[in-house]
């Protein structure tokens, strides 16, 4: 698939794309498991395990309200070829500043406009984070003028569950690249893909069909 998004694990492509492997199969449902010591015994690291279902793997009644809301904008609104796992992002941090655009007023009104939606795209074939080119170019202007040491050092993205909560990833100097968004839709505004820098230690669990992603420890 477009991305190579969990590893080809995608579900739902359009009539022009060729059929994806889920999509050709029972499975709904799917998890890459990270945390360390997954099964390698004595608390030690053990080997990524990735469970593929053809039932849901997040249940309402065993902490499934903590689910992350998957959004389908990319591909509904915007033309993108393919579904992506994404979702709307709280917030995105980088050495404790704001990495997204904030609202602004416009000059006809006394009302700010809101601020362009920030869509998080998950891909375990991402081995750190991907940023659209003006994320990218803007925290290379913030960073010289705060003097900063690092550039992308301590990154954390904020993601809002379904029952109000929120789910934190964060990443040490992930290896960060600038994205062209126009190879995934026609939105122009902010997006971010993570990768394995942020989902090193956790399990990640996505039901495709119900549009939901769960992080766990």
């Amino acid at each position: 698939g477009q991305g190579g998004v969990f590893l080809g694990l995608l579900r739902e492509t359009d009539a022009k794309t060729y059929p994806s492997f889920l999509g050709q199969t029972g499975y709904g449902s799917f998890c890459v498991d990270l945390r360390h010591g997954n099964g390698g015994g004595g608390g030690g690291r053990g080997s990524p395990e990735l469970v593929l279902s053809t039932r849901p793997l997040i249940r309402d009644g065993d902490g499934g309200g903590d689910c992350v809301p998957l959004v389908r904008d990319l591909h509904r609104r915007y033309g993108a070829s393919v579904v992506h796992y994404a979702a709307r992002a709280a917030a995105v941090n980088v050495n404790g500043r704001s990495l997204l655009p904030a609202a602004t007023k416009k000059p006809s009104s006394s009302r700010p406009a809101p601020a362009p939606a920030a869509y998080v795209i998950f891909d375990t074939g991402c081995s750190g984070m991907a940023v659209s080119e003006e994320l990218y170019d803007e925290r290379n202007v913030r960073a010289r003028e705060n003097r900063e040491k690092s550039l992308w050092g301590d990154v954390e993205v904020v993601l809002a569950t379904r029952d109000g909560g929120e789910v934190r990833l964060t990443a040490t100097r992930p290896f960060t690249t600038s994205l062209d968004n126009r190879t995934l839709s026609r939105y122009r505004g902010p997006i971010i893909v993570l990768g394995l820098a942020f989902l090193d230690g956790l399990a990640m669990t996505v039901d495709a069909r119900e549009g939901r992603v769960r992080f766990s420890r």
